[in-house]
């Protein structure tokens, strides 16, 4: 398929909007791991009881330990002071700023935290929502977060880590969080290799569906477009819905099958609202051509094309 200069712009991303109702402290729900007016339980805990016994208990194995660990940085879950109890939405240890639970268990909705809590200042932070980790539960029968979310916002698509808001970095973005030494992706990387016989679920579900990795179809195996956008500068963005393993990104001056090369691929990184992100600087060629090919496959049908006939 051929598209002809100039190209349309597709669409234009903005920052979420969120209507913020201040809530008093002691009303916020689940804004720790366990109850903090009990010992090791309530909360959390009640349903997810893996971390109360230290570093040696399974929940926490499985995050921290093993020869699989998701990450060894503490301060990703953990204050400077009470990491016995994390906090569900907010952490910091050193120098690093973090997001708690939600670094991995939330997306970026344009929300932050309503109210300070114990002795830290947060009130106002910027922070991730659980949207689709809610939906979840209430999809299999938790009722618990309905008493304070009413959660009208539809989750983002599970293969969507950074929505583009520009408002936090989601830990699978960081270097220091991975899983068998690849960047954790919602799509056909959560699953560690520290296996215990109750985590036989394969990964997370991250918008409430109740289907998992590449079971999930916003999660794209096989893409069947490949999106070419001009920009300002005389540049180009090429687009193509994530995680589409194995496609390789080539270009061509000429439409022969034999005039294709391999362009570099993009980082894990360049990612945003569930679409790989290459660049190209201009000046442009007149004639330039783009494709995603599959190893040991059919060329993809979808090439598209920069500059005039």
């Amino acid at each position: 398929m051929d598209i002809p200069y100039p190209f349309p712009p597709r669409w234009a991303l903005g920052p979420v909007a969120a209507l913020l109702v201040a809530i008093p402290a002691g009303l916020l729900a689940f804004e720790s791991y366990h109850d903090p007016n009990q010992n090791d339980t309530g909360y959390c805990s009640s349903c997810h009881p893996g971390f109360t016994s230290g570093r040696s208990d399974t929940l926490h194995a499985f995050h921290t330990g093993g020869d699989d660990p998701v990450t060894t940085n503490c301060s990703l879950c953990h204050t400077g002071s009470g990491r016995d109890n994390p906090f569900t939405l907010w952490s910091t240890g050193d120098s690093d700023d973090g997001l708690g639970c939600t670094g991995c268990h939330g997306r970026d909705y344009g929300e932050t935290i309503v109210a300070d809590y114990r002795d830290f200042p947060i009130s106002g932070q910027q922070k991730n929502s659980g949207v689709g980790l809610r939906l979840h539960h209430a999809v299999s029968g938790i009722t618990s977060c309905a008493g304070c979310h009413t959660d009208t916002e539809t989750p983002h698509p599970e293969n969507v880590i950074d929505p583009g808001s520009g408002n936090t970095t989601h830990y699978y973005l960081r270097g220091d969080v991975s899983l068998g030494g690849a960047p954790v992706d919602p799509s056909n990387n959560e699953v560690s290799a520290n296996t215990y016989a109750r985590f036989s679920e394969p990964g997370l579900d991250n918008d409430g569906d109740d289907l998992y990795n590449m079971s999930d179809p916003d999660s794209v195996a096989d893409p069947d477009q490949l999106f070419l956008i001009k920009l300002e500068s005389g540049g180009i963005e090429l687009r193509w819905p994530t995680p589409s393993p194995d496609w390789i990104l080539q270009d061509s001056s000429t439409e022969d099958l034999a005039g294709w090369t391999a362009m570099t691929q993009p980082a894990f990184t360049e990612r945003q609202n569930g679409e790989w992100i290459v660049t190209v600087s201009g000046p442009l060629s007149v004639r330039q051509f783009y494709r995603l090919e599959k190893p040991d496959s059919a060329p993809e049908a979808a090439v598209v094309r920069k500059g005039k006939k």
